[in-house]
């Protein structure tokens, strides 16, 4: 298969493949760095593991904020740096242990699971 390939107004071709790669790594830079910003491991558990690691909006309004346009990993690390006090850094599991307790999961979860 072929790659797409594109023109920018320098002239300058690049493949769509390579601008994704680009983006993908655009955006780890942007996620590390702000798991750094705010203490690089879980609020709760203490686990440091990056890739365990989930941005939580402490009083709730993540999937808000998710419907409302942020939803790549440099939007979302921008808006850490933007109001920090708004974010927490909790592992997938205590994240999701919050959202159970808290009521917050969705369809089936919510009728108590598998």
């Amino acid at each position: 298969m072929d790659e797409q390939v594109s023109g920018n107004k320098n002239g300058l071709q690049s493949t769509h493949k390579g601008a994704n790669q680009y983006m993908r790594m655009f955006g780890q830079l942007w996620r590390s760095r702000a798991l750094v910003f705010l203490g690089g491991r879980c609020e709760h558990c203490g686990n440091n593991d990056s890739r365990v690691l989930q941005f939580d909006h402490v009083l709730g309004g993540g999937k808000t904020e998710l419907m409302s346009g942020n939803r790549n990993s440099h939007q979302r690390a921008r808006a850490v740096f933007k109001e920090p006090g708004k974010y927490q850094v909790l592992c997938a599991n205590c994240n999701w242990i919050k959202r159970f307790e808290r009521n917050e999961q969705s369809g089936y979860l919510k009728t108590g699971g598998i």
